[in-house]
């Protein structure tokens, strides 16, 4: 047991600016730069018998790493990752790992992450499935003003061609996300996406000298599938999927 123990948000450069961090980006306490050699762990003194987990914690975490990654390259760190003092920070985790970190750290130089996430407007996509399908209008013709007992197998029948139409949809406006977005990036990651709403969520790798084609490419999706699908783009952020977690 020991009486302080430190939160790890991330590694960044020996010499990256911590004082663009707002005092209330944290968990509560001041979050400090301790450095070995060319890297350095941003840190924060917690107490070691507090459990982590709430929200607060989860929004200071990315907050703290987003913050970091706007002003130069970052590693994030595992959520919950807390070493045991203030010499731990030195002797278990950079000194170890120092040429590691270093060179993961110039990798990732000059490179954020973006989310994009698109999602139906479920009214409007429903509504043109109905003009499109034949077979589903007329199921839901049928079904309309019967109980629920009476036309059971017809509303199982109408479910199945509806969601297999939004899939055929799903997939056409994903491909058409990753034709607009994908040339600007330098990698890529679908996420798998569930629900009927759900149109596609993909984390892009982008350089800053890609990130002006690549803003106003996803601006270009938003204002094309306006009405139909609302798209939404997070970032920059640290580069929490393309990096091996630490």
């Amino acid at each position: 047991m020991t009486d302080s123990a430190f939160y790890v948000y991330g590694i960044v450069p020996a010499d990256a600016a911590v004082d663009v961090l707002d005092a209330s980006d944290g968990m509560g306490s001041e979050i400090r730069l301790v450095t070995d050699g060319p890297v350095g762990a941003l840190v924060e003194s917690i107490d070691p018998e507090r459990p982590l987990g709430r929200r607060r914690d989860l929004v200071a975490h990315s907050t703290v790493l987003n913050t970091m990654a706007a002003h130069g390259p970052v590693l994030p760190m595992r959520f919950g990752s807390v070493v045991a003092g203030g010499a731990a920070v030195v002797d278990e985790l950079l000194a170890p790992q120092r040429d590691h970190f270093a060179a993961l750290l110039e990798q990732v130089a000059g490179r954020l992450q973006f989310n994009v996430r698109a999602r139906y407007v479920l009214d409007t996509v429903l509504a043109e499935i109905v003009r499109s399908e034949p077979e589903v209008a007329e199921l839901r013709r049928r079904t309309a003003d019967l109980p629920e007992d009476a036309s059971h197998y017809d509303r199982i029948r109408l479910g199945e061609l509806v969601a297999r139409a939004v899939d055929v949809r799903r997939e056409a406006h994903t491909r058409r996300l990753l034709e607009g977005l994908v040339p600007h990036a330098a990698d890529y990651l679908v996420r798998e996406v569930s629900g009927m709403d759900n149109v596609a969520e993909v984390s892009f790798l982008v350089t800053e000298e890609q990130r002006a084609d690549f803003e106003q490419a996803a601006e270009v999706l938003a204002e094309e599938w306006e009405g139909t699908a609302r798209v939404s783009l997070v970032g920059p952020m640290a580069l929490y999927d393309f990096v091996p977690e630490q």
